[in-house]
Order: C-alpha cells, then structure tokens, then sequence
C-alpha cells in the first residue's frame, strides 16, 4: 500500500494512504501550538491534493491541547478542512485523561457538524473502520 509521508519530524508524523483515501497523523510526544498547526495544514494539503476524506488521529502520546488551538480547530481548521472534503474521523485517544476528555468534547462537536467521527484505543482498529468507508482509490466525491 503506497504511504507519502508529508511531514516526519520530532513531534509529528502526517501521512496519506491514497488507497484507502486515508490521511494519518500520529503525534510522537506533547506538540506544541505552531508544530501543531503546521502538521494539520500539511495533512488537509495531502486530502486535498490526494482526494482524501478520512482522517486517522493518533494522538495517544498527546497530552493536552490549548484553548487556543482547540479554538483554533473548531473555527478555522475544521471548517476549511470538511469544506475540502473530510467526512470520517477515526480518533485513537491521548493516554493522559485531561487529554481525552478534551478529545471526547472535540469528536463530539464534530458529529454536530456532520463528521461521522469515532474513538479507538489502537490504531489498528481505526484503521480497519475507515477501510470499510468509501473513500479510496476509484472514489469520486459529489
């Protein structure tokens, strides 16, 4: 299965699977607010260049993230992000508990506005539900 890696750095691995029209990030320690950022902008520009619409969050090495960044998510990120097409969400949660209370509020907010979003304790698992989604190589988005 083809993997083009868009970002490989300290804090952050972003990936897509063209195939399985799965984009995949996995945070390797706390990341700070820019290298955040920076890492999802380059995952939306790997769904948009590769006709993705899933998204695997490995965020189990993630402590917690900012009010700014999850505003930042909310308001800015996602919206541009469904707008290019995202529609599936496979969330492995942080093993820090304030991490994934937070992360439970953000998959919340994101079944609200049309996301069909899930939680996984292992990406394994993740990966396998976006497998039975459409969305891989031959699929058209409307």
């Amino acid at each position: 299965m083809e993997r083009i890696v868009g970002l490989d750095n300290e804090y952050m691995t972003v990936a897509c699977l063209p195939d399985l029209g799965v984009v995949h990030h996995t945070m390797h320690r706390f990341v700070v607010s820019s290298a955040f950022r920076a890492a999802l902008e380059i995952g939306l520009e790997l769904l948009r260049t590769h006709q993705a619409t899933k998204w695997l969050s490995d965020d189990r090495a993630n402590s917690a993230l900012s009010k700014q960044d999850v505003t930042w998510l909310a308001t800015d990120w996602e919206p541009r992000t469904i707008e290019a097409g995202w529609r599936y969400w496979a969330m492995v949660m942080p093993e820090a508990v304030f991490g994934k209370m937070i992360i439970q509020r953000r998959v919340a907010a994101a079944n609200a506005v049309g996301l069909n979003a899930r939680t996984f304790e292992e990406p394994d698992a993740a990966l396998a539900w976006l497998s039975t989604l459409p969305g891989g190589t031959g699929f058209h988005r409307p």
